[in-house]
């Protein structure tokens, strides 16, 4: 008879621990989920209703990207190679997206010391690991906001 496999509750269901986190949980131990991201219900958000289907969908997909401070890549370029990986898109169409959530005021383009781009989503509200960013915060004496 081998041991018992560990896994974790969730409400009524049983799931089991994937191979990678079954090197850490002793046998017969519950392991506690915690989920990587809540995202809030922002359907009845006037802002959100204002974009097209497309510019929702990079909206979300950049909720689910930034970190926990709400702070990703600004780049048409780069945003478009982190969220659409498997799709062939134009860098400008990324950056209408971009810069129509940015107009509707649901995120903060903006560039750091160095010229580089990166964006805030407003409002975010999440911090549950990290206690720092991985991307730079803007700068107070620099309210510049770019469009490109």
């Amino acid at each position: 008879m081998s041991a018992p496999r560990p896994t974790l509750e969730r409400g009524r269901e049983w799931f089991t621990v994937p191979q990678s986190a079954r090197r850490i949980a002793r046998p017969g131990q519950r392991l506690q989920a915690m989920p990587n991201r809540i995202l809030r219900d922002w359907t009845d958000s006037f802002a959100v209703h204002e974009l097209s289907a497309d510019e929702e969908r990079f909206f979300v997909r950049l909720l689910m990207k930034a970190d926990d401070f709400g702070r990703f890549h600004g780049s048409s370029k780069l945003l478009k190679a982190a969220l659409f990986p498997l799709h062939s898109l134009d860098d400008q169409e990324v950056a209408k997206w971009r810069d129509k959530c940015s107009t509707e005021g649901l995120i903060d383009v903006y560039e750091d010391d160095r010229g580089r781009v990166f964006l805030e989503v407003k409002n975010f509200n999440q911090r549950t690991r990290a206690t720092t960013s991985k991307y730079p915060a803007r700068s107070n004496d620099r309210h510049t906001t770019v469009t490109r």
